[in-house]
């Protein structure tokens, strides 16, 4: 048995061009932190939360589509979603979906950036913890959570939970129109299940299973790096080697 992982502490995002990557995520108010050899490490600009790890490559990258089983987003909170959208003017970005489960009512929108980099931000009344809970007044929150499409949302989360010991959220199962608009599916509705990972405190960066039960979509080809979201790490250091889950999720130790 592996030791425990707890929470991501970054995410590796590939860049073909490096400048025009973190010039979008400044945008969001994520900071240069420092660089080291071809990483630029970005941080929220309050010191808190998961890094952004920029990294430049060759092979460009193009934005999730339909039932794709890789990345599909890096989620960040807001407390208004209408003037978060309104200070990226220029930016490609979907509609606003409604989704409302039980009690939790969520607005929802992404936006795209370099290299089909995807960001979605989370307007919710019943947001998990961010910096947004110490600092009102931002627009924008630290990464709360990546999305990770995988075949088997329950073989995926098992796997996790076994091997390293990640905490299993609430399992979720819906079909919500809105949700199938904002992530540009074929068809509307969809049906999905999601269900999170991460340490036992529920801390940022969670790790969020995604899939689409009734749609087998293409994995990625291979594990070369190319623009977008590349891979978790969950160290602070130098990573020692990067792994793939069952599911296809990479992630670095």
């Amino acid at each position: 048995m592996s030791s425990p992982l707890g929470s991501a502490r970054a995410v590796v995002i590939g860049a073909t061009e490096p400048t025009r990557t973190i010039s979008f995520l400044s945008r969001f108010g994520f900071i240069v932190e420092h660089v080291t050899g071809n990483e630029t490490h970005l941080q929220c600009d309050a010191g808190v939360g998961a890094r952004l790890i920029v990294v430049g490559c060759d092979r460009p990258g193009t934005p999730p589509q339909d039932f794709e089983r890789r990345a599909r987003a890096i989620d960040l909170y807001t407390t208004d979603i209408d003037a978060a959208l309104g200070s990226l003017d220029g930016e490609v970005r979907s509609p606003v979906g409604l989704i409302e489960l039980g009690p939790v009512r969520m607005r929802q929108a992404m936006v795209t950036g370099p290299d089909g980099l995807p960001i979605v931000l989370v307007e919710s009344n019943m947001r998990r913890t961010s910096v947004l809970d110490t600092d009102p007044d931002r627009v924008f929150s630290d990464p709360h959570s990546v999305v990770w499409c995988v075949a088997d949302r329950d073989a995926e989360a098992e796997w996790w939970v076994d091997n390293h010991h990640l905490t299993r959220g609430m399992d979720l199962a819906f079909s919500e129109p809105a949700v199938s608009e904002y992530l540009g599916l074929p068809r509307s509705p969809v049906p999905i299940l999601m269900t999170m990972l991460s340490d036992e405190a529920v801390s940022p960066l969670r790790l969020e299973l995604l899939s689409f039960p009734s749609d087998a979509g293409p994995a990625e080809e291979d594990d070369e790096i190319r623009g977008g979201i590349w891979a978790l790490r969950f160290c602070d250091g130098e990573p020692t080697r990067t792994i793939t889950s069952p599911g296809g999720i990479r992630f670095q130790v």
